[in-house]
């Protein structure tokens, strides 16, 4: 058994709501609370039918608290391993994104390039067009040649 402190003792009073405002507002002693052991040795001092039954109650209580710690003691690692989860694939997006940036700027730079090229290319056919054409060559050129000379 152990006496509360008075921060724990003003804890449960919010927590239950259970005293009034005005008389026994404020308690003069701190009250005793049992641990599960406590509960476990007071039940073998006490022998009335109550005492048993209250005890029984009171052991299926702690017992019931346990298994609820163990239940969210289980959560928390199952959240952290989803959080873990979750922090993983968002870096994965983010190296996907960050490379597709990558991709962009380079098809960019390729497609400046091109369009550069041809730039270029049409200014020299525009600069060729101005020379004199060159002589056609080929069967019909050389036909045409053979009959003139004739």
């Amino acid at each position: 058994m152990m006496e509360l402190t008075r921060e724990e003792y003003n804890s449960l009073r919010c927590q239950n709501g259970t005293i009034e405002s005005g008389r026994g507002e404020y308690s003069k002693y701190l009250p005793y609370a049992f641990t599960e052991n406590g509960v476990a040795m007071l039940s073998s001092a006490l022998t009335s039918e109550t005492a048993v039954q209250v005890n029984i109650q009171i052991m299926r209580a702690f017992t019931v608290m346990r298994k609820t710690l163990v239940a969210l003691t289980q959560t928390e690692k199952r959240q952290e391993q989803l959080e873990l989860k979750m922090e993983r694939l968002n870096n994965y997006v983010e190296d996907i994104l960050r490379d597709q940036n990558d991709i962009n700027e380079e098809i960019s730079a390729q497609m400046d390039a091109i369009s550069q090229s041809l730039a270029e290319l049409s200014v020299k056919v525009e600069d060729s067009e101005k020379c004199e054409p060159l002589p056609h060559l080929g069967y019909q050129a050389i036909w045409e040649r053979d009959h003139e000379e004739k």
